[in-house]
């Protein structure tokens, strides 16, 4: 029965990320799919998230005693052997743990995201395959996999690796450490798990709009300090103190956790031509001509359907200190200021323009799943 099971592929993610319509793991789904009917023999468990409200995967196996075991192991050992390095105290706690389990969830493949046990499966089989799915935006330097600008000591093992969902994630993550543990080699495009063919496009519609409309995307949460907050908010005054009197439809959309972290009451009373939103993605990108934030990644998901961003910036928040254009390379408005770029996105030839060249930039990210390269790593 071990020989069996250490041909087979181990799926392991934490409950939270059970999020489908289905109550099952969007990312892994495809996944799934792609190694039945190949005939790739799989187990999936999910890892038990007592915080979580999403429901239990009825696909998955609860690894609740898996996780538990670890957990009292790793506390052990982390008062016997404080000193050492968390890798190394993970290799003994691997250990222990094989020994009590007999070997049982020993696997030739195990594919994990967010950085779940991926350290305590690599020390778990010493001839085992470790990959981790990409789940959100990826970048140079990246806390996930690197200390210090160094790759972390567990993931210079040629054994781990990253799937990726486009070149441009690829090259941000390996920029700068290309000759690093070979780490180039290990970083494979495999695509966006949720990827579709987009059927509604920006450009298309952009001489029937009666009113040009511009989406602020606002990331006001207690993760910033009381004095970024205020700074923060100040960058926005000063556009909406450019846009006045222009006749612009103007809508906020608070961050999903904004909890009232700072008092923006005042705005509306300032700015009367401005208002709060809270309706869905899908609805606003049928309705904005314009996305503007400072750096929220949900400019991916407006140059998706052919929407451009202008990104907000001040003394304080550079422009080219900014995620997009340090990191990713976007093709817009890096030298222009926001009454030119309504004005350039005003005209349709230019609009249409603009949108060709962000849908193709937003493609170098989310590309489509590779099949035959997911069958390739995940085959034994």
């Amino acid at each position: 029965m071990f020989f069996s099971r250490r041909k087979r592929v181990l799926f392991y993610y934490p409950q939270h990320f059970n999020r489908s319509v289905n109550g099952t793991n969007p990312f892994f789904d495809p996944l799934i799919k792609i190694c039945e009917k190949a005939g790739i023999p799989y187990d999936i468990y999910e890892e038990p998230d007592l915080g979580t409200d999403k429901p239990h995967n009825m696909k998955a196996r609860n690894a609740k005693y898996f996780f538990w075991t670890i957990t009292v192991i790793r506390k052990i050992i982390k008062c016997l052997i404080p000193q050492s390095s968390w890798y190394k105290r993970e290799q003994v706690t691997a250990l222990i743990f094989n020994t009590l389990t007999l070997g049982y969830w020993k696997y030739r493949k195990y594919v994990s995201i967010s950085g779940s046990m991926e350290e305590f499966f690599l020390a778990l089989n010493s001839k085992a395959e470790v990959f981790e799915l990409q789940h959100g935006v990826d970048y140079s330097n990246k806390i996930s996999y690197f200390e210090n600008g160094q790759l972390k000591e567990s993931y210079c093992s040629s054994r781990w690796h990253l799937m990726s969902w486009g070149d441009g994630y690829r090259n941000c993550v390996i920029r700068g450490h290309e000759n690093d543990y070979n780490l180039k080699e290990r970083v494979h495009v495999v695509g966006y798990p949720m990827y579709k063919v987009n059927t509604f496009l920006k450009s298309a519609s952009i001489e029937k709009a009666s009113i040009f409309t511009i989406l602020f995307s606002l990331q006001f949460t207690n993760d910033w300090s009381k004095e970024n907050l205020e700074t923060y908010k100040q960058v926005i005054c000063e556009t909406l103190q450019m846009l006045d009197g222009t006749g612009y439809k103007i809508l906020l959309k608070h961050h999903p956790r904004y909890n009232n972290c700072i008092d923006l009451s005042d705005l509306c009373e300032q700015f009367p031509f401005v208002e709060f939103t809270q309706d869905m993605l899908g609805d606003l990108q049928k309705e904005t001509n314009l996305h503007i934030t400072l750096n929220s990644t949900t400019a991916f998901e407006f140059a998706e359907v052919g929407i451009p961003t202008y990104f907000l910036h001040n003394e304080d928040f550079p422009k080219k200190e900014s995620l997009f254009y340090k990191e990713y390379d976007y093709p817009l408005y890096l030298d222009m200021d926001i009454l030119k770029v309504i004005d350039r996105l005003k005209e349709s030839a230019n609009y249409k323009e603009d949108t060709t060249i962000i849908m193709n930039w937003y493609k170098k990210f989310y590309s489509p799943l590779d099949e035959n390269l997911i069958i390739e790593l995940l085959k034994n």
